[in-house]
Parts: C-alpha cells; sequence; structure tokens
C-alpha cells in the first residue's frame, strides 16, 4: 500500500503546517461538507506553477493519492483511515485470501499479461490497476504462455507454456488425485501423520532437508541460498537463514488471538491427512491424526516465536553475520544438544551436482545467529516423530494447494 503510505506522508507534512491553527480545525470540521478537499491541499490545486508537474504520469499518481484519502474522517480522530481509507474500502480483500495491497495487484497484472488475457473494466478495477489505460482496457496483452510452440523459443518460455497447460489440464490432475503426493512422501521416508507403523530409528532428519531441498526446493527448517557478498558484491556465499512459515509470524506467535485462524489450519492439517491415508490404504484413526496435527501446530508455533520479526531484521548490520563452516559448527554445537546438525556434509550433500568442495574454511553469511542456536535446542527437546511430520507436511501442503 506504498501509493496510500506516501499519501499520508505528504498529508502530514501539509497538516503539521497548520496544527497550530484553532480557527483551521473549526472551519474544517464546520465549513466543509464531506467529500470536499481540506484548505491546504485545495489552495494546492487551484495554484498553478511553472514547476508543477503535469504530464500523465503525474496526475494518475496525484489521481491514485486522492482516492486513496477518506476526506470525511477527521484526521484528528483516526488519522490512518483518513490517509488510507479510500485504498482499504476500494480493495476489499477477497474471500480466498488473507490479505490485500500492492504486490498483490502487480503481481495479479503480470499473471494476467503473462497469460495473455484483455481484462474487462469491470475486472481492472476491482484488481485496483492504477494505470488508467489499464483500467479502460485500452491496452490488449500479448499472448504468451497461450501461444502454440514456436521453433526456437527460449527453453524457459516453452516450460513456463508446458506448465500453465498442465495447471490448465483438471482432467489429469483429478485423476491423479494426491497420488503423486503420496509418491513424494514415500520417497522421503513417508508422513508420519498418514501411516500406521512409522520407524522413528529410520528417520534421518539432516537427509531429509537435503532431499526436499535437491528435489523439491523446500526448507521447512533452515533456508539456505547463495546470495551476493554484501561485503563484495563481485563475488557470491551461501547464506543461511530462518525458514518461512507456513501462517503469517503474527498468528502463530499470538495463538490467543488468531484461535479460530489455527483451528481451520489443523482442520486442513487433517483433512489433507485423511485423503492420503486413504490413499494408501492405511488404516489410522482420525483421532490419531488430531492429535498429530495438533502437535504440528504447537511446534511451528514455537518455531515461529525463534524467528525474528520483519522489523528487526531492517538492520542489515545485525543480519550480517560472515563465518566460516567451522564456525557455524562450533556456534550451534554449543547450545549442547544431542540434536547436531553436521552443516559440512549439509553443505557438500546439497551441492554435489556441481561438483563444489565445501571446506570447513567455506565463508558463509549467517542471517539469524540466535536463531540457529535456539533450532539446535528446539529440536533436541521434540520428538523425531513431529519433527518428520513438520518437515513433510511442508511437501503435502506445497502440491495439494498447488
Amino acid at each position: 500500500m506504498w501509493n496510500a503510505v506516501l499519501g499520508a506522508v505528504l498529508t502530514a507534512s501539509l497538516w503539521w503546517l497548520v496544527s497550530s491553527s484553532d480557527a483551521y480545525l473549526h472551519n474544517f470540521k464546520k465549513g466543509h461538507g464531506k467529500g470536499h478537499l481540506p484548505w491546504p491541499l485545495d489552495v494546492f490545486s487551484n495554484t498553478r506553477h511553472h514547476n508543477v508537474c503535469e504530464s500523465e504520469e503525474c496526475k494518475e499518481t496525484a489521481h491514485t493519492l486522492l482516492t486513496s484519502m477518506d476526506m470525511t474522517v477527521d484526521p484528528c480522530e483516526d488519522f490512518y483511515t483518513f490517509t488510507c481509507g479510500g485504498w482499504v474500502k476500494s480493495h476489499p480483500v477477497p474471500p480466498t485470501a488473507p490479505h490485500r495491497n500492492q504486490f498483490d495487484l502487480v503481481t495479479e497484472q503480470l499473471d494476467y499479461q503473462l497469460r495473455g488475457t484483455l481484462l474487462s473494466v469491470q475486472r481492472a478495477v476491482y484488481l485496483g490497476a492504477t494505470s488508467l489505460n489499464y483500467v479502460a482496457g485500452e491496452t490488449e496483452q500479448s499472448d504468451i504462455l497461450e501461444e502454440e510452440d514456436s521453433e526456437g523459443e527460449l527453453a524457459p518460455v516453452r516450460a513456463a507454456k508446458q506448465m500453465y497447460r498442465a495447471c490448465l489440464d483438471t482432467e489429469e490432475v483429478e485423476r491423479q488425485g494426491v497420488s503423486t503426493v503420496c509418491e513424494l512422501l514415500t520417497q522421503h521416508g513417508g508422513w508420519p501423520m498418514a501411516q500406521e507403523h512409522w520407524d522413528e530409528g529410520q528417520f534421518d532428519w539432516q537427509a531429509v532437508l537435503v532431499s526436499m531441498a535437491r528435489r523439491l526446493g523446500l526448507f521447512p527448517l533452515v533456508l539456505l541460498y547463495v546470495h551476493f557478498d554484501r561485503t563484495n558484491t563481485s563475488r557470491n556465499v551461501i547464506t543461511v537463514d530462518q525458514p518461512s512459515l507456513v501462517l503469517p509470524r503474527s498468528m502463530l506467535v499470538d495463538p490467543a488471538t488468531y484461535s479460530s485462524q489455527l483451528r481451520a489450519y489443523r482442520r486442513w492439517i487433517i483433512d489433507a491427512t485423511a485423503e492420503i491415508v486413504k490413499d494408501q490404504n492405511q488404516n489410522v484413526p482420525r483421532s490419531k491424526i488430531s492429535i498429530d496435527a495438533f502437535d504440528v501446530v504447537e511446534f511451528e508455533v514455537k518455531l515461529a516465536k525463534l524467528t525474528s520479526f520483519d522489523e528487526m531484521r531492517r538492520n542489515v548490520y545485525r543480519m550480517h553475520n560472515p563465518m566460516t563452516v567451522r564456525d557455524l559448527q562450533k556456534w550451534t554445537d554449543s547450545a549442547e544438544t544431542q540434536m547436531k546438525l553436521q552443516w559440512k556434509d549439509l553443505l557438500e550433500s546439497l551441492f554435489q551436482d556441481i561438483n563444489a568442495t565445501i571446506s570447513q574454511n567455506e565463508k558463509v553469511e549467517v542471517r539469524e545467529l540466535d536463531f540457529m542456536f535456539n533450532l539446535m535446542k528446539l529440536i533436541s527437546r521434540t520428538p523425531k516423530r513431529v519433527v518428520g511430520e513438520h518437515s513433510l507436511r511442508t511437501v503435502s501442503k506445497q502440491r495439494i494447494l498447488n
């Protein structure tokens, strides 16, 4: 909601200029009807200066800022609604989405551009498109994903077309059911929640992490990726970070406030597991699945509480922790737990296809030092079954939802 935020900043600046005038506030409350601009904005809107931008882009931006505000609200009573109320009213959260913001709008616009669909005026307005031409439906998009394959086209484009067609083939998706999910789960040792007999002794959580990262790009406990070195952007460095969470962190760390959402999440886990149990002809009582689902959500709540909130992660100095693999190993081992993550073995397994040599002196960038330390403690006091249920639940979630 960057436009609304920018509008709030601009309006706050104007309001500061007149905040000391009691007569102004009186006039605003008594002398202006609803929907009229307060006098500072009215003055500026009727003033012509040689340096005022008159381009279509500037007019479009000004229109967006003004429509994002709600002039019927007294800013002294509710400043947020005054500056952002218009945007909130014109962009209701869809029933299938948890939130609505500018990033959602841009993503949806890009999706439609890739698909090659000409949006109707009604659809464009619903999406909150900011471009005047886009809202009017005057800009026709090119057929990228719906075009036939052509000789010599780029491999990524052809792959995207194939994926798009596969997603549209609902008959094949329904025919396969959850069989592909079950196959993936079996390849990773099986989902404990969906098995009558699950051997905890055969579960190697580090091997599962490697397999999920290499084959599926999933990181349920630790996020690993290669990124440019912040101290020398001409080279890259292995980066270790906290993982993404299934639900927003704000929900998981405050289960009392978001109890209904967590109950719905548990029901989803139970229903998804029941479908997998049915497909695999297992005899797992629903009561047992319910207990396991409760344990998984409790573990994810504890995991979320170990992560840093977004405001903390804005401090780039706090998140800049270069060290060697040896130093990282010493740091996590200092948690003095029975369960230990062997970082050198983990990294070697992840990069084995490119013949990369990972030594104890390999430099890594650790974004969240405290998280890595506390993660070892959490895993050590958590039953292997629950760790496996959480890790493999990310497989079922991604495949079932996608």
